[in-house]
């Protein structure tokens, strides 16, 4: 009896190590499909993270390729700035001496005008034209050859060309002629 007692008591030894070896193989087998899903994951964040750091390193290169893009278009409008200051310089500086030239022009057309109002007014007033020689000043400006022109070449005659009216009684009014 001692013999069936200890028996009995080995079988339920045995029965409840069976199953806590069962228990345990369960915790076993649920760990390692635990472990196999998070190394499966440990992968996939492992394949993102690659991907990513492609993708960061390729921006990176083409951030890199921008900005030096923007330094040589920053360089480049630097000059064009510069060079279309110096062209818009140059052409004030022309401005100023075209509107120069222009009042001279003017003032000596207006001269010539009066002169040639007054010559008018003399012929029509029965006066000739007064007969004198020709004056310091009119040699000193035919002197500097007036039918150039700015270029050099002949161009006609300039504004402080001499007229020469013709002698006698062959005066007519110019507006005859």
């Amino acid at each position: 009896m001692e013999a069936t007692i200890a028996r009995n008591a080995r079988e339920k030894v045995v029965e409840r190590l069976t199953a806590a070896r069962d228990a345990l193989d369960g915790k076993t087998r649920e760990l390692e499909q635990g472990r196999a899903s998070l190394t499966e994951r440990s992968k996939s964040l492992a394949e993102t993270l690659k991907a990513r750091e492609t993708s960061l390193a390729h921006a990176e290169q083409k951030i890199k390729a921008l900005t030096d893009r923007i330094a040589e278009i920053e360089v480049d409008a630097g000059a064009y700035r510069a060079k279309t200051e110096r062209r818009i310089d140059e052409l004030n500086a022309s401005l100023q001496r075209e509107r120069v030239e222009l009042a001279v022009a003017q003032g000596a057309l207006e001269t010539t005008r009066r002169d040639y109002a007054r010559l008018q007014r003399d012929m029509l007033a029965g006066r000739g034209a007064p007969q004198r020689g020709a004056t310091l000043e009119e040699v000193s400006d035919t002197a500097k050859d007036p039918s150039k022109s700015r270029n050099g070449r002949g161009g006609g005659r300039g504004p402080k060309a001499v007229e020469t009216e013709p002698q006698g009684d062959a005066a007519e009014p110019p507006s005859t002629r």
